[in-house]
């Protein structure tokens, strides 16, 4: 409502305008209000599904629900829109929530030679821009917190606050190219057949088998050449400049044997605001539904309130 309001008062001060700037400054009131406006549905628990269109020009499917302050769901590398079903259906509640596939992903297209986490931030804010969400609190889930900071660089005045969930765990990665290109000699022989037990590893031993099965089948049907892409370009992305330009507290949902580098983001502007899950793996979303949406939940809501 307050969003609101202040659209309204900029649309009277315009109207109080000489009459070149008056036209110039009505335009732009009435695109905000519009914007906001494409949050706003009849029922709450509709959900629409859309296509935007990123500045590269490759189609962005995506999904809105709800009514309220803007939630922007960001899902991991590999992953899809998918793995934020449950999460949507309760924010949604009382928030205005979008979840989308970035480009090469789920039922987006995958035209793009190269992708960067940049591109991968315009994604996001196209699909804002497509769902009517001015300004949002971005949650991604592990390489979508980097995208998340990504878009903050973009975009500052549209990202309130980011949550990770398990992710971002330090600043200085501590290894090499070399090192890192060995680690993906697998993936990059057969991609299909080696993403399932990485993505095992992340989880806790006794996950079921069902719960690992909704990640692995998703992310090992990932085109190869999306994901190499998208892994190589993960981990080029330069988090200090990044964490220096969103400069704001990041709340973090992390498994607690993953420990945060605090003092690294301390040393570049970012208050660390952590809650922990113990051995929950890395898609918590997953494993521990209920409590995993009760966090997400409580630290969305501490987010908006900041």
């Amino acid at each position: 409502m307050s969003i609101i309001c202040s659209r309204v008062q900029r649309l009277n001060q315009a109207l109080a305008a000489p009459a070149a700037a008056r036209i110039i400054a009505l335009v732009a009131v009435l695109a905000s209000l519009a914007m906001l406006a494409g949050c706003q549905t009849d029922d709450k628990a509709a959900l629409r599904t859309g296509v935007a269109t990123s500045p590269d020009g490759v189609p962005i499917a995506f999904t809105v629900s709800g009514r309220g302050p803007g939630v922007v769901l960001v899902h991991c590398w590999c992953g899809n829109q998918s793995f934020w079903a449950d999460a949507m259906a309760d924010l949604a509640r009382d928030h205005c929530v979008l979840a989308l596939d970035l480009a090469g992903h789920g039922q987006s297209g995958r035209a793009r030679e190269d992708f960067t986490m940049d591109a991968f931030a315009a994604d996001a804010l196209a699909a804002m821009d497509a769902a009517g969400i001015p300004r949002a609190v971005v949650v991604g889930h592990s390489m979508g917190g980097t995208v998340a900071l990504a878009m903050a660089v973009r975009a500052p005045d549209r990202v309130q606050r980011i949550v990770g969930i398990d992710n971002l765990h330090q600043i200085e990665r501590g290894f090499s190219t070399e090192q890192l290109d060995a680690f993906m000699a697998p993936f990059r022989d057969d991609f299909a057949a080696n993403v399932p037990g990485f993505v095992r590893a992340m989880y806790p031993a006794d996950a079921d088998s069902a719960a690992v099965a909704r990640a692995s089948d998703v992310m090992a049907a990932t085109p190869p050449e999306v994901g190499l892409s998208a892994f190589r370009n993960l981990f080029a992305f330069d988090l200090a400049a990044a964490a220096r330009a969103y400069a704001r507290p990041l709340h973090l949902l992390n498994d607690t044997r993953n420990p945060v580098a605090v003092d690294q983001w301390q040393a570049h502007g970012v208050d660390v605001r952590l809650k922990t899950m113990d051995d929950v793996g890395h898609f918590p979303m997953f494993t521990v539904p209920a409590e995993f949406t009760r966090l997400l939940r409580e630290t969305v809501t501490e987010a908006w309130g900041e």
